[in-house]
């Protein structure tokens, strides 16, 4: 059972510098050896079944499009 990380990084609030929170997410199979999604925030982590990592994902596609982060 193993993690792969994808994203770590302590995250300021554009507004308020003071506002922080430690973000992690990546892959893990430590759940029956699926490969799901999983999230860290501060010292909370949680695991989530495929179909909310899949709903996940493609919202954060359509943001990233909405925003022309996919754009170069």
């Amino acid at each position: 059972m193993a993690t792969t990380v994808f994203f770590e990084k302590t995250i300021k609030d554009l507004v308020d510098k003071k506002n922080v929170v430690d973000m992690e997410f990546g892959r893990s199979s430590f759940y029956y050896g699926e490969n799901l999604i999983y999230f860290k925030i501060d010292d909370k982590s949680f695991i989530v079944d495929e179909k909310t990592g899949r709903e996940i994902c493609e919202a954060m596609a359509h943001l990233g499009a909405y925003l022309a982060y996919d754009k170069s």
